[in-house]
């Protein structure tokens, strides 16, 4: 190198981006869900049991379902009526339950303030139930 070769500079340091991470999975629920009696009277029914469409879509990606069914509440009729179906989880077997009932353990435990929680539950109930359906 000779007194007159430019000085080399500072090399230029590759700037890291970091990928935002996913936000937080917050199931939604039907809030419109009524009960009707033949014998007169209607009450609301508890949401945790009415997970939405889109939240079983997550669900079912989520936790490797075959996939989801709407089932009624009262499927051979009688004195009572619900306006909704349940939506259920097809797990691989035939295996089926409550969606809502799982996504719940999300509101509960919410995954920003106690990550992998909520998911560390689900899968837990979902292990029970494929192993009581194996007996």
């Amino acid at each position: 190198m000779s007194p007159f070769d430019p000085k080399p500079g500072p090399q230029p340091q590759p700037v890291v981006v970091q990928p935002s991470p996913a936000p937080p999975f917050r199931p939604t629920f039907r809030q419109d869900v009524t009960g009707t009696s033949a014998y007169g009277g209607s009450w609301q029914l508890n949401p945790y049991y009415f997970a939405t469409p889109p939240t079983a879509d997550s669900m079912t990606q989520r936790f490797h379902a075959v996939g989801w069914i709407e089932v009624p509440v009262f499927p051979a009729g009688g004195p009572f009526s619900v306006n909704a179906g349940e939506i259920h989880l097809v797990f691989a077997g035939g295996v089926t339950y409550n969606c809502g009932l799982l996504a719940q353990y999300f509101v509960q435990y919410p995954e920003d303030q106690l990550p992998g929680l909520a998911e560390s539950k689900v899968n837990e109930a979902i292990t029970n139930l494929q192993q009581r359906a194996a007996h």
